[in-house]
Order: structure tokens, then sequence, then C-alpha cells
């Protein structure tokens, strides 16, 4: 965040480095959002699910 803030601070026409600033933000957002993502799967694809779920999506007998 702090690099994206310091592209659009008042300074010298810089249009190559804006760019570069604003391409690099916009690729580790990307990153990161891919990453949570396969680091989400991966936990839930080796880890059993909580106590008192059986991992369906059908409500349990007690709310019936």
């Amino acid at each position: 965040m702090g690099r994206l803030i310091v592209a659009f601070r008042p300074q010298p026409p810089h249009d190559e480095r804006t760019a570069h600033v604003l391409h690099w933000s916009a690729w580790r957002r990307r990153h990161k959002a891919h990453a949570r993502a396969c680091h989400r799967a991966h936990n839930a694809a080796i880890r059993p699910p909580p106590h008192g779920q059986t991992g369906t999506t059908t409500p349990s007998r007690i709310y019936n």
C-alpha cells in the first residue's frame, strides 16, 4: 500500500515510474489473492471438518 501512495505523491512527472508502481501493485494483489485461495483449498483438503460437522450442506435434524 505504501508504494501505491508514493506513486501518487506530487512529484516531477515520472510516467514510467508511476506505471511500474501501479503494475506492481496490481500484480501483487492478484498474486496474494491466488495464494490465499490455494492455501485455503489445500487446508480444506487436508483438514477434517470441525467436530460435529459432516462436510455436507444438509441441515442437521435438530433444526427440522
